[in-house]
């Protein structure tokens, strides 16, 4: 089987698509990113037939009710994650704001004590004056 290539980056280049990752070199057809449907409108414009041809499956793949679920379960992974990032950030500063007021306290009782042992030590000096 005959490995056809087809690079388009100069022309893709001239219509202001970014250039080819260099990754996929060497892997057969190569198309330059395309970040929106404007810049498939700007592939199909330089009229290369495989160019078209892919184009084309790619429509018809991203339209099929299979890549359509796939991709709903990916925004649900996503939603999902994003929200045990938050959860689990909100359980640590909970956690931490608990350590922090018990410290507080802790502080807070050891200062009256301070407080308390000050006043009778000045008393005892008072009275042996």
């Amino acid at each position: 089987m005959k490995n056809t290539e087809v690079d388009i980056s100069d022309e893709a280049a001239k219509e202001g698509l970014p250039p080819l990752d260099k990754a996929d070199r060497g892997r057969g057809l190569r198309l330059p990113a395309a970040e929106a449907e404007d810049d498939l409108a700007k592939l199909e414009k330089m009229g290369v037939p495989i160019i078209n041809e892919a184009i084309a499956a790619f429509r018809e793949v991203v339209a099929s009710p299979e890549f359509l679920e796939i991709e709903r379960i990916r925004s649900k992974a996503r939603h999902d994650e994003a929200q045990a990032l938050r959860n689990a950030k909100r359980k640590r500063d909970e956690h931490w704001r608990g350590v922090v007021a018990a410290k507080d306290t802790v502080i807070a009782d050891k200062a009256a004590e301070v407080a308390r042992l000050n006043e009778i030590i000045n008393t005892k000096k008072a009275d042996q004056s």
